[in-house]
């Protein structure tokens, strides 16, 4: 479990609080320059905040420590490689091994990109690899359904195909038992890869909660200042959110 008490940064957070349990899937919406990616980062240890921080009832709000990074990851948004090393290197400079683990391999289809420069790789080739890089850390983790796993746009620059297959990979991995907490911004990807949500502006949740109690036409309206409709797919049984 982890817990958020009144977390606060200036400029950057407001009083968030949430309480994330184990196998739950987040996803932080909001628009840009909301605090989505603080919040992340204050999970991550990398923010100075004020308030609480409890992993499990551990304090985890200081300076990340050796043993902290095993079970907790943080993709960012942004990554720059200025090494001419490939694939396979890369992944043995930051985890002394070349091994991948083959759901990752498998799910990303990374096989073919092993023996390739990272720098010349599309960005939605380098997105894939820089979610199996981070994953990869914590691996062991994930595996015990004892992991931390937080990310910052994770389907950015990903083709509709991976960003399903990307949402499914994470869905995948909160159901070991770990918590996962993401930024996203679809709302009806959300809708059905998300088992809980929270909605942040102006550096402050608005709400949060099961992804069908929060994610309404309403709120994404106060959320997002737009006016949404919603329809329902009577075949699937599953709604969507579209802008009006």
């Amino acid at each position: 479990m982890l817990q958020l008490h009144s977390l606060s940064s200036p400029n950057r957070l407001i009083e968030v609080s949430a309480e994330f349990n184990s196998g739950e899937c987040w996803h932080l919406l909001g628009p840009n320059g909301s605090g989505k990616s603080s919040v992340l980062t204050a999970i991550a240890g990398l923010l100075q905040i004020e308030g609480r921080l409890l992993w499990h009832d551990m304090n985890i709000d200081k300076p990340p420590q050796i043993e902290h990074a095993q079970f907790r990851c943080l993709l960012p948004q942004k990554h720059q490689l200025y090494f001419e090393v490939t694939v396979k290197e890369c992944f043995f400079m930051l985890h002394q091994s070349f091994h991948i683990p083959e759901l990752l391999l498998d799910t990303l289809q990374l096989e073919q990109l092993q023996d390739k420069p990272v720098f010349s790789l599309s960005g939605g080739e380098q997105q894939r690899v820089y979610i199996a890089l981070h994953l990869t850390q914590v691996w062991p983790a994930i595996e015990k359904g004892n992991a931390l796993v937080l990310l910052d746009e994770p389907t950015q620059q990903l083709d509709p195909f991976f960003q399903i297959k990307t949402l499914e990979l994470i869905a995948n991995v909160s159901q070991l038992g770990n918590v996962v907490i993401q930024s996203h911004h679809d709302v009806n990807q959300t809708l059905e890869f998300a088992s809980h949500a929270m909605l942040i502006k102006k550096h402050q949740v608005l709400n949060q909660g099961k992804v069908n109690d929060v994610i309404k036409s309403v709120s994404m309206q106060a959320l997002y200042n737009q006016d949404f409709i919603e329809l329902n797919d009577k075949s699937t049984s599953k709604r969507y959110l579209v802008v009006k």
